[in-house]
């Protein structure tokens, strides 16, 4: 099933609207789980193709202090291009049946950067939002924003002051 990103919005307009039965199930939320599991895992042993894998072939990303990605293939190129991650945790897991094939899970991240040439690593903390959807291979993820919870940097000074 594609995904676009004109269905979001209904999607999670159904969710309200939504009678309790939902298609959703315990297995299916288990296998959520354990995709999501091995996304971490994924993540912190800087495999940018397992990563990318758990994502829809048409997902929506939505990094921080980034532009927009549009599909598998464009956010594992993101992927290659950043800096090697030292390490990486999920925490405070919702999921939330969405009706039909959909689940909005959110939570909290934290996260440790090796930028090349850096002396120190880089950390960061914050928050998520995916919609996982059901297509032929299992459960993926469909739409993906994150963004930190820590305040942007100062300015540096201008020269001479």
């Amino acid at each position: 099933m594609p995904i676009r990103q004109h269905l979001l919005f209904p999607l999670l307009l159904a969710a309200a609207c939504a009678p309790m039965g939902s298609t959703v199930t315990e297995e299916d939320l288990a296998a959520i789980r354990a995709n999501r599991t091995a996304y971490a895992e994924a993540v912190r042993a800087n495999d940018h193709t397992a990563t990318a894998a758990l994502y829809a072939e048409e997902a929506v990303v939505m990094p921080a202090n980034a532009p927009m990605l549009r599909g598998r293939m464009a956010y594992r190129e993101s992927l290659n291009s950043a800096p090697d991650i030292a390490d990486f945790n999920m925490s405070g897991e919702e999921m939330t049946a969405l009706g039909g094939d959909a689940v909005l899970v959110t939570g909290r991240f934290a996260i440790t950067l090796r930028p090349p040439g850096a002396e120190l690593a880089i950390s960061d903390q914050g928050k998520y939002l995916e919609v996982w959807v059901r297509d032929a291979t299992g459960w993926k993820i469909g739409w993906d924003i994150w963004n930190s919870n820590l305040p942007l940097a100062e300015p540096a000074a201008p020269p001479g002051n």
